[in-house]
């Protein structure tokens, strides 16, 4: 049959209504027979998660305070549940790694034999559940900064009433720097398999002045201030103040939020006899606070940023006390 009586016939068949049973069998017969898809196997494997630090702050910077660090991660078949960071001095990485095999840096021996152990110091942040108004890409990360030398320049700047008389005194430290420490920043990102990433890292150095702190409370030794144990609807208690400022490390108004640790100390008698002797720094060595700052973060400990506190029951602590049991009248209230 040629072309043309194909066509012809065709025709002929679209117009009969048998014709149409015929076709559609045909068609459906030709549809089941055409290749089909085969289930060969489960999911492809799960691919590892991606982190990367972005280069602000450079690596090898050198910080007077905790710097923000960024970072973001990407996972191609799934995605970036949390992050896990860690902060780790050059000292402690030198020292594990020092008889380590290898031809590995140090730094790059901690990641393999210490990082990818059970590393019990990660901090994590999870990406579903970051604080309002936060990302959980970036953190103020706290490095670790070294303790003060005993010998830093100390100066006495003394207040003085309208007639001369001494009634307050504090002490600026001059050019008290640390010494600057080296430590490493290790991150990681965990995808929704629970796999980790390689572990990326930058190198950072703290250094650290001593910041000036001042206690904004005025007392007049010739008040009375009472102290009781609890408070109450007319009961305040005694209300410090303090600020501190780090205008050696920063510029005003780039000065960042300052930590404190406060302490309160006595309580001590009051010799009428001698109005003018009060307690000093040295009458608290070796003694334990009353009272002292309390951070609810246990990583955080008893440092906080408040410039303001409460205190009250200063005799709580009188029994331990060897000032109390030197005046026992003191237990008063007052």
């Amino acid at each position: 049959m040629n072309v043309k009586g194909f066509l012809d016939m065709m025709r002929h068949a679209l117009h009969s209504p048998s014709a149409w049973v015929v076709s559609i069998a045909v068609a459906l017969l030709l549809a089941y027979g055409c290749g089909t898809l085969e289930n060969v196997g489960g999911p492809g494997e799960n691919r590892v998660p991606e982190v990367f630090i972005v280069n602000i702050p450079p690596d090898g910077a050198e910080f007077s305070v905790s710097p923000t660090v960024y970072w973001y991660g990407t996972d191609s078949d799934g995605q970036v549940l949390r992050y896990d960071y860690a902060v780790v001095t050059g000292a402690e990485v030198d020292s594990v790694t020092a008889n380590l095999p290898g031809s590995q840096s140090p730094v790059e021996k901690y990641i393999a034999f210490v990082l990818n152990n059970q590393f019990p110091r990660w901090i994590s942040i999870f990406v579903d559940s970051a604080v309002a108004g936060e990302l959980p890409t970036q953190k103020e990360v706290r490095l670790f900064a070294a303790p003060f030398a005993a010998a830093c320049d100390t100066v006495w700047v003394y207040e003085r009433d309208g007639e001369g008389n001494r009634i307050d005194s504090t002490a600026i430290l001059v050019d008290c720097v640390s010494d600057t420490i080296s430590q490493y920043f290790f991150i990681r990102a965990i995808d929704d398999q629970d796999t980790s990433s390689a572990i990326k890292y930058r190198s950072f150095k703290r250094r650290n002045h001593w910041p000036e702190t001042a206690i904004g409370t005025s007392f007049n030794q010739y008040s009375e201030y009472i102290s009781l144990e609890n408070l109450t609807a007319t009961y305040s208690g005694i209300r410090l103040y303090w600020n501190g400022t780090d205008r050696l490390d920063f510029i005003p108004p780039s000065v960042p939020l300052i930590e404190f640790h406060w302490r309160l100390y006595g309580p001590y008698p009051f010799d009428p006899n001698s109005p003018n002797a009060r307690p000093t720094i040295a009458d608290t060595l070796g003694r334990q606070p009353i009272d002292e700052s309390e951070n609810p973060d246990p990583l955080v400990g008893k440092w906080v940023r408040d410039t303001t506190a409460v205190v009250y029951d200063l005799w709580r602590q009188a029994d331990s006390s060897p000032d109390a049991r030197a005046c026992p009248s003191c237990r008063s209230g007052r």
